[in-house]
């Protein structure tokens, strides 16, 4: 994580003294959220039931350098509450500008996996306080690489499509409340985008060579493994195993009506990881000023059937040991959101949601938060 600040700040160095004479344009963007639950010891989302402004507030500064004959510089740094606002580089990538219809990207760049991947950190661009997380809390947001965008007009529609590839190894994810690493090497895929009038469809296929380092999967499978149960403790292991991401999604607004929905699962092959499976709905309706929504999500998954297979007949303490360590990582999850935007100002909006939510694997998980806070642009 050091390495990766450092990053940041040489990186807005070079940014600034590499184009001394260039043109350079600064946006910034806030989240200002705080928040609580409202039942005695729940958590949910970094909450708990003392109030909190950490989880959903942030800070960024977008700088973009014209460097003339189609070429242009970014840099995105962003400053969290969740941790400890920190300044951390969120892109840092060159950018050329082919023709009107072609651009190329090279660097620390975004992934295009959702339909609001591009402004994922700019709450003022969406109604909610957070997108569905349901959906879009995946392991990783950025890859190192290079991706390449074609706008096209279709008749009516128009097309932007999109390819990327590159990798990702600075990632910790949480693995039965314990930090693990996890990397995706050989990173690779896709997006297309249709839009006509108030309609946009949108549909993206990504695939990568993953890897997790726990310590609690890896002595887990140790101990099966140890017992004889080979093929299974492997099974288990996330290990260059390949995994693949597919996502739909649409969105609708006509006049004042609003509806997003999204679609994604995600698979590491016969792993502990299992199949993930998540949607949502969401209604909005625009009143002058003021946006309520509403908000349906859920997530599930499902043990390969690879694995399934292995632990048929398996004795009590391997067949305890492997639920164990699936269960970490179960999920069968929904929550229902309803929120109100009022825009206040022409480059700020106030938010205010309350989100129930069930845990079916558990129910000491179910919570209902209250969050209310500001986005602005600048």
């Amino acid at each position: 994580m050091k390495q990766l600040k450092l990053y940041g700040a040489v990186s807005l160095g070079l940014l600034m003294s590499a184009t001394a004479n260039a043109e350079i344009r600064f946006n910034g963007f806030a989240s200002i959220y705080g928040g609580f639950t409202t039942g005695s010891g729940d958590t949910f989302l970094g909450y708990d039931d003392s109030f909190s402004a950490d989880p959903d507030t942030l800070v960024g500064l977008q700088a973009v350098a014209d460097l003339d004959d189609g070429l242009s510089a970014t840099v995105q740094l962003t400053a969290r509450g969740e941790e400890d606002y920190e300044v951390d580089l969120e892109w840092g990538y060159l950018t050329y500008q082919v023709n009107d219809q072609v651009r190329i990207n090279a660097g620390r760049i975004r992934v295009p996996f959702f339909n609001r991947s591009d402004f994922l950190d700019v709450g003022y661009a969406y109604y909610w306080v957070r997108p569905p997380t349901s959906v879009y809390n995946v392991s990783f947001s950025n890859v190192t690489g290079a991706s390449i965008q074609y706008n096209v007009p279709l008749g009516n529609w128009d097309l932007t499509a999109q390819a990327i590839a590159g990798r990702n190894s600075n990632v910790t994810i949480p693995v039965a409340g314990q930090d693990s690493d996890f990397e995706a090497e050989n990173f690779f895929g896709g997006s297309a985008e249709f839009n006509r009038d108030w309609f946009t469809g949108r549909v993206g296929y990504f695939r990568a060579n993953v890897s997790l380092d726990s310590d609690l999967v890896n002595g887990g499978t140790g101990n099966i493994r140890n017992a004889g149960f080979a093929e299974l403790a492997d099974n288990l292991l996330i290990d260059n195993d390949t995994g693949t991401f597919l996502h739909f999604g649409v969105g609708i607004d006509k006049d004042n009506f609003l509806f997003n929905a999204e679609w994604r699962l995600i698979d590491v092959e016969e792993s502990i990881l299992q199949e993930r499976e998540a949607w949502y709905a969401s209604i909005g309706y625009r009143f002058g000023a003021w946006t309520p929504n509403i908000t349906y999500e859920t997530i599930e998954t499902d043990v390969p059937s690879g694995i399934e297979s292995l632990l048929v007949g398996a004795p009590p303490p391997i067949l305890g040991g492997a639920s164990a360590l699936l269960g970490g990582l179960s999920a069968d999850e929904s929550a229902v959101s309803i929120g109100v935007r009022y825009d206040f100002h022409p480059s700020a909006a106030f938010k205010i949601d309350f989100t129930t939510f069930s845990d079916d694997l558990d129910e000491a998980g179910d919570a209902d938060l209250l969050t209310v806070g500001v986005d602005l642009v600048f």
